[in-house]
């Protein structure tokens, strides 16, 4: 134990028997976190405008969120993160006021209006629940909840919060996504999507892939498609039906078909699927409306074919929406406003994707209830 360390030190010197070839010495986990790390002097961003703080600063805050807040101007307050060092490497990266490893250092921080919070699964509902009752909006990844606990916790204290939640569903925003809408505006009745995802293959001790810890591939990931179907669809999910190829590595179902019925008629199918190539694109989309059939490959180019003609619209590079998601969600934080996805889309989302779990075990469709 460290606490020991001064008698394994002295061991070192001892000239009575053998010298130790190694010492190991060993922290407990339960220890007092570090006090925050102030990574730039300064009194920092006045309370009330959106200055914004991170929870969890992983590969994807790293690389997609934290440089996405950074350009569309957001002042950022403090980074926490489990590790001190992994804290004050992304707070002297992105010019944070301070770092810390104790969350409560940004939920208590008067200056902070927003936190981001982008950390492990499991921990999504919980802290998303403390930050709203601590008068701070927040942007959550997804999933929302890897739990129907879970959800109906932190949805109801985001219903009587004067704060806004948001998950980063920005599949929805993507500018394609956003046309392909618009197109589909003219088409009456309701409409088929089949959404394809080449997904890739995880080794079955993944975290994502631990139902505690990730909620598996589908709650952890596949809301991304279920929350872009409901977009596309505009009405509400009653019926889900899913089959899974056997997973022949031990771990939880990655390579999974299911369909969802929604209330107006319209029909969406996602087929996840891990056994892929990585060389072919990720995602692709097919929309099938009166009068029109679209093609969404990869959030780089739609082509829409509708009386006869055919229009496509390529960007010079993907896109996937997240641009949009923070520019609207720091515009929310300064200016107000309703919610960027309605918080009953946001429950019924991951009530899909649990409903899915459920038609795999259970081995028969799901009705989601009302």
């Amino acid at each position: 134990p460290v606490d020991r360390a001064p008698q394994a030190y002295d061991t070192l010197e001892d000239r009575d028997g053998p010298p130790p070839i190694a010492i190991v010495l060993t922290y407990s986990t339960d220890s007092r976190p570090v006090q925050p790390v102030i990574a730039k002097p300064g009194a920092g961003a006045a309370a009330g405008t959106d200055a914004v703080s991170f929870i969890g600063a992983g590969r994807f805050a790293l690389g997609t969120l934290l440089p996405k807040f950074a350009s569309h101007g957001a002042s950022l307050r403090g980074v926490v993160t489990r590790t001190g060092p992994g804290a004050s490497a992304a707070a002297k990266r992105f010019k944070f006021d301070f770092a810390a490893t104790d969350v409560a250092s940004v939920l208590e921080d008067q200056s902070t209006a927003a936190v981001v919070i982008a950390t492990r699964h499991d921990s999504h509902s919980p802290l998303a629940a403390q930050a709203l009752r601590a008068g701070k909006h927040v942007y959550l990844e997804k999933p929302l909840a890897l739990n129907q606990t879970e959800l109906d916790d932190v949805l109801s204290v985001a219903a009587a919060s004067d704060r806004l939640l948001v998950v980063g569903y920005n599949r929805r925003f993507a500018p394609l996504s956003v046309r392909l809408k618009r197109a589909l505006a003219s088409c009456e009745g309701p409409i088929a999507v089949t959404y394809r995802v080449n997904a890739g293959a995880l080794p079955p001790d993944h975290w994502t892939r631990d139902p505690e810890t990730g909620g598996g591939r589908i709650v952890g990931e596949a809301c991304h498609f279920v929350d872009l179907l409901q977009f596309f669809t505009g009405s509400r999910p009653v019926e889900v039906s899913a089959y899974a190829v056997p997973s022949g590595d031990g771990g939880s179902a990655d390579t999974t078909s299911f369909q969802i019925k929604f209330s107006d008629g319209s029909l969406g199918s996602v087929h996840y699927f891990s056994l892929g190539d990585s060389r072919l694109p990720k995602e692709r989309v097919e929309v099938f409306a009166s009068g029109l059939a679209a093609v969404l490959d990869d959030f780089r180019k739609l082509d829409i074919y509708q009386g006869g003609k055919h229009k496509r619209t390529q960007l010079r590079s993907q896109d996937k929406g997240h641009d949009d998601l923070v520019q609207k969600f720091l515009r929310m934080c300064r200016e107000g406003g309703e919610v960027l996805i309605p918080y009953e889309e946001l429950r019924l989302t991951s009530r899909v994707t649990f409903m899915v779990e459920e038609s795999l075990r259970e081995g028969r469709p799901q009705r989601l209830d009302l």
